[in-house]
């Protein structure tokens, strides 16, 4: 990879002894030199830094306890190589076997990846415009996206911001940096100046619609694209959790919430009455977001406080489990 790419993403995956499937990934500004790892979806400690075009190799080690009578520590690494004088090269490596990039299986043609990735259906539905939260903004639309997992007809739907899709975009685009796939990436749909044009306009909101849609439809049918970590968590389902989404238009939910025992989260829904989510939530279902913004930077309550004063329409977003054989 050229250091002149910027930010690149690599993720490899690999089983233990004891058969649990692991997934660590690599993140590197090649301009910068900062670095990071995670290491099944937890910071890897230790891993913040800096490696730059001036380090000739740098070295991330982890290690798991397996599952097993013996208990024997197994260990990998991660290695950042200079490359020439103007380029890197990732690897990863457990137990001393040197594992092939999750990338490195993927192929254009038959329509998805040689592994066992999900394929997902998403149709972009009637977007909506609520008041924004911050003084710099009056509105802010959100596209309803409607996905289906075809392995087992799960379903959700769930409302982003384009800014959302723009992340998405940055983030695939990272983790493909120099990979033979990176010329197959459609572009999404650019970002116009709100200067120049009415982004509150009911026709420029459903050019965007479909030009999103169209992104998201030849997006996900690039070989390995779902595999990269930020997908799934955007599309809104991952194994057996989906994220669904909620438009409150009036002073009373027809939710009433409790303290969580999750971690990270302080709510949970307790009872529905009625009103737009009586057919789309269910006790302990979990609060993740009011209109954009994370619960889990909150107490129980700064949220409930949030959702009181909160102006209508918002968009309240929940993790809830998909239960087997439900096809939705």
């Amino acid at each position: 990879v050229s250091i002149f790419v910027g930010e690149v993403n690599r993720t490899w995956r690999f089983v233990g002894s004891d058969g649990r499937k692991h997934e660590a990934s690599l993140y590197h500004h090649t301009i910068s030199g900062a670095r990071a790892a995670m290491v099944d979806y937890e910071e890897l400690e230790g891993s913040i830094g800096t490696s730059s075009v001036l380090h000739n190799r740098h070295v991330i080690p982890f290690s798991f306890t397996p599952i097993a009578a013996d208990g024997r520590v197994e260990r990998g690494e991660f290695v950042i190589q200079r490359s020439g004088y103007a380029s890197f090269r990732y690897s990863c490596v457990f137990e001393g076997q040197t594992i092939p990039e999750s990338t490195s299986n993927a192929s254009i043609g038959g329509g998805g990846s040689s592994d066992d990735a999900p394929t997902f259906d998403v149709t972009l539905l009637a977007p909506v415009t609520v008041n924004a939260a911050s003084p710099e903004t009056t509105s802010v639309t959100w596209y309803a996206m409607h996905v289906v997992r075809r392995s087992d007809q799960a379903q959700t739907t769930v409302h982003r911001r384009f800014r959302d899709f723009c992340e998405l975009d940055d983030q695939v685009r990272a983790a493909l940096q120099g990979h033979h796939l990176y010329g197959s990436l459609p572009r999404c749909p650019r970002k116009e100046i709100k200067f120049l044009t009415k982004h509150t306009d009911p026709s420029f909101i459903e050019d965007r619609r479909a030009g999103l849609e169209a992104y998201m439809r030849r997006l996900i049918g690039v070989p390995h694209v779902v595999r990269i970590p930020f997908t799934l968590p955007f599309v809104g389902i991952a194994n057996q959790m989906r994220e669904v989404s909620v438009v409150f238009t009036t002073k009373t939910l027809g939710v009433t919430v409790t303290r969580s025992t999750v971690q990270d989260y302080p709510a949970v829904v307790e009872h529905v009455s009625g009103g737009p989510a009586a057919d789309l939530l269910c006790p302990g279902d979990i609060v993740s977001k009011v209109n954009g913004e994370p619960a889990s930077n909150m107490s129980f309550e700064e949220l409930v406080s949030l959702i009181q004063r909160v102006p209508r329409p918002f968009v309240g977003h929940f993790l809830q489990m998909i239960v087997s054989g439900e096809g939705g």
